[in-house]
Formats: structure tokens, C-alpha cells, sequence
């Protein structure tokens, strides 16, 4: 029990910190220009492109880590579950609307950003299914799920 919590609470971490920064590092290599659409808070096709890979390898990353600790277990199932309810979440988030100003810093954006509705979409589940693969690496050869 102590290790599913464990794993738990190490694969929200390794979540939140592998998107922060692989997000971090997006935003820096993509700026504001090439984030966005001209002028507008609606993400660019090269952003959602680099989301969906920012949340593949966060979600590979905090399943494996999840599942190392917990040892496979109720932990990475309900670290799914909690990433796909977030990602749900943010499907329903209004993005900023009106022009947006050429200068913008990558907080306002993170809080600004409107994705077109299938792209959230497929965010809100690429995590959850990366997390479950990460998991589901993290078992030795041989070993069943429990």
C-alpha cells in the first residue's frame, strides 16, 4: 500500500515537472511567433505538434517512474485517471481572447493559449495512454500486472 502511494505521489511529480520543462524548453525554442497564430491566441500547428510530444514523454516518464515504485499496482491506473480528468479539465478552459500583444511572456501564454477543441482533446488523452505504456515499461520481463 505505502508503495502504490509512493509511486503515486513520485509519478504527479515527475509529471509535473517533465511538463514544466518540456514546456519550459518549447516555449524557448518556439517564442511567441511561431506559438501562436499571427496576432491571436490560438495555438500554431507547430505548438500542438509540441504539446502532443511534451505530453508523450512526460506521461512515459511519470508512469515509468510510477511504476518502478509502486511496482505495477492500482498507482499508475490512478495516476491515469487524474491526468485524463486535468486534461478534460483544460478541454472546458477558455483560452484568452482579442488580439494578443507581440511581447508576451510564457505565463501569460500557458494562461492564454486556446487550442482548437480537437487538438485538447487528443491532449487530454495522449497523457493518460503515454502514462500507462511508461507504466507498463517499468515491469521487469516476465513480471504480470497486478
Amino acid at each position: 500500500m505505502i508503495r502504490n502511494f509512493g509511486g503515486l505521489l513520485l509519478g504527479g511529480v515527475v509529471w509535473q515537472a517533465a511538463t514544466v520543462v518540456f514546456f519550459t524548453a518549447l516555449w524557448l525554442a518556439l517564442g511567441a511567433d511561431r506559438s501562436f497564430q499571427p496576432g491571436a491566441w490560438e495555438v500554431s500547428a507547430l505548438w500542438v505538434g509540441g504539446a502532443l510530444v511534451v505530453y508523450a514523454a512526460g506521461g512515459v516518464a511519470s508512469g515509468f517512474s510510477c511504476g518502478k515504485v509502486a511496482r505495477g499496482g492500482w498507482a499508475p491506473k490512478l495516476l491515469c485517471v487524474l491526468v485524463l480528468a486535468l486534461g478534460v479539465a483544460a478541454v472546458f478552459r477558455s483560452g484568452g481572447t482579442g488580439m494578443r500583444p507581440d511581447d508576451v511572456g510564457m505565463l501569460e501564454a500557458a494562461s492564454n493559449a486556446a487550442y482548437p477543441a480537437w487538438a485538447a482533446w487528443l491532449n487530454a488523452v495522449v497523457g493518460p495512454l503515454a502514462i500507462l505504456y511508461g507504466a507498463s515499461k517499468a515491469r521487469r520481463p516476465g513480471e504480470a500486472e497486478s
